[in-house]
């Protein structure tokens, strides 16, 4: 259920939302008789750009504003509209300008400039960037030394402003502010006044100050009652609310607190507040000014000594005391008390039964909103969850839509905001636009301009014309007459030229500058649909087949089709071609096979006897990879472009697939086929990610990937927006089926991973996320895990006759960063006595452990920094001191000092945990397979614990990012689970998309140097990234950032 009780926005003070709208009494009152008619529009003030309200209410508005002259940002305090204000409203201004100019303390927020512009007063004052004592009440609770030092600080800024003759008269959590280092800044002194001036407004502060924090005497007025007393009182009820969680005199209503202040006395404090904290806090909260601490100083000082551990000087009154001081405030009342005695004997009885009786209904009604609350939660919840199950196209906006609706609700859980991470690392399809598009049978009928300027689509079954229209609202459409019905198109990449195939199996080549007549025509191309002609890269010439096993290049600057060269001719009749990005090879089909030839030799490099369907082929971005679509069994293939060595194979369509296309930035492949479904594959592993029904009507993909058309209905084709993520990407490399990850690091420069795997070492270059080369790790291994050091080198271990890590090697890798593999030279070097057991958290160093189970932490220069005897360390902390170790024979985990082994803590869990220290050394986190367990590093007390569920790996991980902030955990099927560090609060449960078969296994990740990624190893050595800085950003969108 939502919660209704909460503070004031404005003030701080407790409420409840369902009764009051939102704001406290006294804030309602204020702005319901004292809400003046303000600009509420952004613009300049005196040399300052206002650029957001912080504030606003009957003392002005406070606005952030950019100072242009010193360049800055400020908080900027105007009056708008002062000549239509009061006085009184004018004279408060003032006053608080000229008091906050008076006041020269670190911890009272300090004002810049006071002045004047077509009649605005304003003052410009620092930008206090760590919010309000208000809305951190909640981070102080049970904590009494930070409290009691926090009203300290106020209380001495109190103090420092009463000796120079100011009164705050409005001290409240509200008005206490933080910088970005965490410094007080007592604010907002709108209702100060300044000893000796005459105009005193006590009957305005009444109405105009929060009651909760008001002294009982300035509720009364009357001349002298503003005194230094009045702000002690509202020192003490700022004490009392952080000890107790709530301020001690509240009520419904302005007359019932205003009663209270005046008539009740201060309710006892929680059991669990220390006493002498309770007497003080007391003191300054009683109702005879002459009572309390005689300053703020003294009030101060008396907190000063209980952390100190010294006794205080308050002392609690005696019951006696209380019922004389009681008496003297209420005398008439105190003389009817007796006879109140009996009737509230006798009345007691019928309220109780008529409590009773409205409670159980207040319960009952309770009980039912809570629970529709949780049904309609649960069922968004339970929506948004099927929609990612199945997998469509469509599922990534729609799933978008139910997290916005869970968040405008109030539901910014963690849960919430993992369905958000999960849909945003979904590719899918948006908002579409319907194009005008006619229908010619088993024909795609339509193409888009790579710059989207365009499309043209064909003039129906019968119609021997083609249309282009533009996509851009005005414009006019261009409609072009043809030999016979136009059924395929293909625009050139630099959009310069189009070829339409028509029915008769002629090809035409239009020039979209003038597309009214054709440059070019061949009688008689392919006999199949399949169009037979592709552009080279620049748009000046093209190759294409007619109809024979030759492979013929025409120049666009040449007229005819008399002089054009064979470049190539195919074992059988080309049905199909499409050159490689670099224009320097093709990849042609012909009749019962289809292969690579190298264009300037004319050399046929490698052929398959496969017979493939009418889709064109595909080449990768790199030119490396080359796919095509073959029948018997229905199957797309990607094969390595030198070799033809089949690298991928994309297996489920229940039909002859009709047209596929690559996404450029990302390993993503569409597929179109004859069972009228739209396939979006991952590249990488051939397994399907997403599907929707479609019409065999064309597949185009813009140039920049961001748009995407076909035909969802049979009549009418649509260009779709085409969301791919930037949370979640899969890093391109040849898949290793059925292979485990064992091992994954990054550099301490941060330019480099290796990712591991049984027998192999895998190196990528993070910047562009470029595999650059497999090296081969034969041989007696350890762990089979490799780590950078400087100078472009890895360490691992390996093993011998002696038992395990008996040596570490060095493998020089430089040559293969540099793009040189012929210069690569696979030799190791034994560069220490032990192996590598782990990479600290620091990045900079590695643990080392050798076959006598003694250690040292090795620096990426191979270096030594600190050694230990034999205690067989799992970890060590950045600063050398604390060693985490398995227990040995008693079992569990232990801790150890490094400097002579002494056992600091043992933890009882089970085997295969990962065991890691913060970078800072402050915690120690010990994950398991069923849960995550935080020690305080030095007094080894728990902090925290959490369950987890790895499944059936058993293996616990976690990492800290290098800045410290975040703490990642593995979970089940491949998700990580994602906490901050400062009070290791859970932010997001990171799935990456698709089934959930794609990421079972064990999986291993690290951090980037600059902890704004998260880099995972899973399953057939698939490396993986979460942008976590891009992923915070999507969330802010959706209201769900933290």
């Amino acid at each position: 259920m939502i919660a209704t009780n909460t503070t004031c926005p404005q003030c701080g003070a407790s409420l409840d939302t369902r009764r009051t709208g939102g704001l406290c009494p006294a804030c309602l009152l204020l702005s319901a008789a004292d809400e003046e008619p303000v600009e509420a529009t952004l613009g300049r003030l005196a040399g300052h750009e206002l650029i957001e309200v912080l504030a606003r209410g009957g003392m002005g508005i406070v606005y952030r504003a950019r100072q242009c002259d010193p360049e800055r940002e400020v908080a900027l305090k105007a009056l708008p509209g002062a000549e239509l204000l009061s006085e009184e409203a004018r004279q408060r201004f003032k006053i608080e300008a000229e008091a906050m100019a008076r006041l020269d303390h670190p911890a009272i927020l300090p004002i810049y400039e006071l002045g004047e512009e077509d009649g605005t007063p304003f003052f410009t004052m620092k930008l206090a960037r760590g919010g309000s004592l208000a809305a951190r009440m909640e981070s102080y609770r049970g904590k009494w030394r930070e409290i009691a030092e926090l009203i300290a600080q106020i209380a001495e800024a109190a103090h420092y402003a009463h000796e120079r003759g100011v009164l705050h008269r409005d001290l409240k959590p509200g008005n206490i502010l933080f910088d970005e280092n965490g410094q007080i800044l007592v604010s907002d002194f709108g209702l100060a006044k300044i000893t000796g001036d005459e105009s005193d407004l006590t009957r305005t502060i009444a109405l105009m100050g929060t009651p909760n924090y008001l002294a009982p005497e300035l509720t009364r007025g009357g001349k002298g009652a503003a005194t230094n007393a009045c702000d002690v009182w509202s020192l003490g009820v700022m004490l009392y609310e952080l000890l107790a969680g709530q301020t001690p005199f509240r009520g419904d209503n302005l007359a019932t607190v205003l009663r209270q202040l005046n008539e009740e006395a201060t309710p006892p404090l929680p059991r669990e507040v220390p006493r002498d904290l309770g007497v003080i806090a007391h003191k300054a909260l009683q109702k005879a000014p002459a009572q309390r601490y005689a300053s703020a100083l003294a009030l101060a000082d008396d907190l000063r000594r209980w952390l100190r551990g010294d006794p205080i000087h308050a002392h609690p009154a005696s019951p006696a005391e209380q019922v004389v001081l009681w008496a003297r405030r209420r005398p008439t009342l105190a003389g009817m008390a007796a006879a109140l005695v009996v009737v509230l004997a006798v009345s007691s009885v019928l309220l109780l039964r008529a409590n009773r009786r409205l409670a159980a209904s207040l319960h009952a009604e309770t009980a039912a909103l809570d629970t529709a609350e949780d049904r309609l939660h649960a069922a968004w919840v339970a929506e948004a969850r099927a929609l990612l199950r199945g997998h469509e196209l469509t599922a990534r906006e729609e799933t978008l839509a139910v997290v916005r609706e869970l968040a405008a609700a109030g539901h910014r859980t963690v849960e919430t905001r993992s369905l958000a991470a999960r849909a945003l690392a979904t590719p899918g399809i948006g908002a579409g636009r319907k194009l005008q598009t006619g229908f010619a049978k088993g024909s795609s009928s339509m193409s888009v301009a790579p710059d989207l300027s365009s499309y043209v689509s064909g003039g129906g079954s019968t119609g021997t014309y083609f249309t282009i229209r533009p996509l851009s609202r005005g414009g006019s459409a261009k409609q072009v007459r043809t030999p016979a019905v136009p059924n395929n198109f293909l625009h050139s990449q630099d959009g310069r030229w189009l070829a339409v195939h028509l029915r008769d199996h002629s090809v035409q080549v239009h020039s979209l500058a003038a597309p009214e007549e054709d440059v070019f025509r061949i009688a008689r191309s392919s006999k199949r649909w399949g169009m037979a002609v592709d552009f080279l890269p620049d748009g000046g010439a093209w190759l294409y087949a007619d109809g024979s096993a030759a492979l013929r290049r025409h120049d666009a600057a040449v007229a005819g089709a008399a002089e054009d060269a064979v470049v190539f001719t195919a074992p059988a009749a080309v049905t199909g071609l499409a050159l490689s990005p670099d224009g320097t090879r093709v990849c042609v089909q012909w009749s019962g096979g289809w292969g690579v030839a190298d264009l300037a030799s004319g050399r046929l490099l490698w052929q398959r006897a496969e017979t493939s369907t009418l889709a064109r082929p595909v080449w990768h971005g790199s030119g490396e990879l080359v796919g095509n679509a073959v029948e018997g069994p229905h199957r797309f293939l990607f094969v390595d472009a030198a070799t033809g060595a089949e690298t991928t194979a994309f297996f489920g369509s229940q039909g002859a697939i009709s047209h596929a296309v690559l996404h450029p930035a990302q390993p993503l492949l569409f597929t179109l086929g004859w069972d009228r479904q739209l396939v979006l594959w991952d590249a990488g592993s051939g397994q399907a990610v997403g599907r929707l029904p479609a019409m065999v009507r064309g597949l185009v993909l813009s140039r920049d990937g961001g748009h995407l058309a076909f035909a969802p209905e049979y009549l009418g084709t649509t260009l779709y927006d085409l969301a791919v993520p930037r949370v979640w990407r899969r890093w391109e490399a040849p898949l290793i089926a059925d292979a485990g990850g064992t091992g994954i690091d990054v550099s301490p420069d941060g330019c480099w991973l290796v990712t591991n795997t049984t027998g192999l070492a895998r190196l990528w270059e993070i910047g562009t996320r470029r595999h650059l080369a497999d090296v081969p790790m034969t041989g007696p291994r350890v762990d089979g895990a490799s780590y950078w050091l400087d100078g472009g080198a890895l360490l691992h271990g390996v093993t011998g006759k002696a038992g395990p890590r008996q040596t570490g090697h060095r493998l020089d890798v430089n040559a293969l960063l540099e793009g040189n593999k012929d210069a690569f030279i696979p030799k190791e070097t034994a560069v220490t006595t032990g192996g590598p057991r782990q990479r600290m958290a620091d990045r900079r160093g590695i643990v080392m452990q050798g076959t006598d189970k003694t250690g040292a932490i090795l620096q990426p220069d191979g270096r030594e920094r600190v050694r230990w005897g034999p205690w067989n360390a799992l970890d060590a902390s950045s600063d050398g001191q604390w060693l985490a170790a398995e227990g040995g024979r008693e079992g569990g985990y232990m801790v150890r000092r490094a400097a002579d082994g002494g056992i600091v803590l043992r933890i009882a869990t089970k085997a295969w945990v990962n065991m890691a220290f913060s970078p800072d050394s402050r915690h120690l986190v010990t994950a398991g397979s069923q849960e995550v367990i935080v020690h305080e590093c030095g007094t080894w007390r728990e902090v925290a614990r959490w369950p987890v569920g790895v499944g059936f790996q058993g293996i616990g991980w976690a990492e800290f990012s290098p800045d410290g902030r975040y703490l990642a955990t593995a979970q089940a099927e491949g998700t990580l689970a994602l906490h901050e560090t400062e009070h290791w609060t859970p932010l997001v449960h990171l799935r990456p998309p698709g089934p959930a078969y794609l990421h079972s296994g064990s999986i291993r990740f690290q951090w980037t140097a600059d902890s704004r990624r998260l880099l995972t190893l899973t399953h057939g050595h698939r490396v993986s990234e979460w942008d976590i800085a891009a992923l915070r950003e999507e969330l802010d969108k959706l209201g769900l950032g933290w």
